[in-house]
C-alpha cells in the first residue's frame, strides 16, 4: 500500500514493497525536495535480512536535463507495482564492506 504525505512544501511518499524474491520485506519511504527547479529524492531503505536491519540512503539529483545518482552501482532489476514503476538497485557500500539493498521510485 501506499500512504502519502505533505510537510510544508516537502512532499513524503512511504511505500511497503513485498519482494517476490525469498518472500522478503523492503520499507521504502521516498522524500522530495525542490531547490532552483530541481528535485532532490532521498530514499531510506530499511532490509529485512536474517536479524540485522540495514539503513541505506541514495541521493537522486536532477540538474537541468542531467539526471545523477550519488551511489556505487552494481545491479539494477525493475519492478512494476500497479502505476508504480519502481527501480531496486543493488549498491556495494565502501562502508564496512557491505552490499546494500536501495530501491527508488
Amino acid at each position: 500500500y501506499t500512504r502519502e504525505y505533505t510537510l510544508g512544501r516537502s512532499h513524503i511518499t512511504e511505500v511497503n514493497v513485498r519482494s517476490i524474491l525469498h518472500g522478503k520485506i523492503f520499507l521504502l519511504i521516498t522524500r522530495e525536495y525542490t531547490l532552483e527547479n530541481s528535485p532532490i529524492s532521498v530514499a531510506y531503505v530499511t532490509r529485512h535480512f536474517l536479524i540485522n536491519i540495514v539503513l541505506s540512503l541514495t541521493r537522486e539529483y536532477t540538474l537541468e536535463r542531467s539526471h545523477i545518482i550519488v551511489s556505487n552501482v552494481t545491479l539494477v532489476r525493475e519492478y512494476t507495482l500497479g502505476r508504480s514503476h519502481i527501480t531496486a538497485v543493488n549498491v556495494r557500500s565502501i562502508l564496512h564492506g557491505k552490499i546494500f539493498l536501495l530501491i527508488t521510485r
